[in-house]
């Protein structure tokens, strides 16, 4: 018994954006805690004062620069501030 086959079945990576460098996930699972606290250390940018540094450290793969990315990305979108990281 033959079916058919749909284009998407037939392909082995379905969402190709994930291997782009530019890709951040809408929200990072399992960091709530994490993201709070680097939210923070942004927060007197509200204020035009400096922000607290930060300091992010781990093993390779733990997601540190989407961590910081995507806080830069929500803290920024309602801010005119810009950050720098390294």
């Amino acid at each position: 018994m033959q079916t058919e086959v749909g284009e998407r079945e037939r392909r082995i990576i379905w969402q190709v954006d994930f291997f782009n460098d530019e890709y951040l996930p809408k929200d990072l699972i399992g960091r709530k805690e994490q993201v709070g606290e680097l939210r923070m250390c942004l927060s007197p940018t509200k204020d035009g004062q400096s922000p607290v540094n930060a300091w992010l450290y781990g093993q390779a793969g733990t997601d540190k620069t989407a961590l910081a990315r995507a806080v830069a990305r929500d803290v920024c979108q309602n801010s005119s501030s810009r950050f720098a990281f390294y």
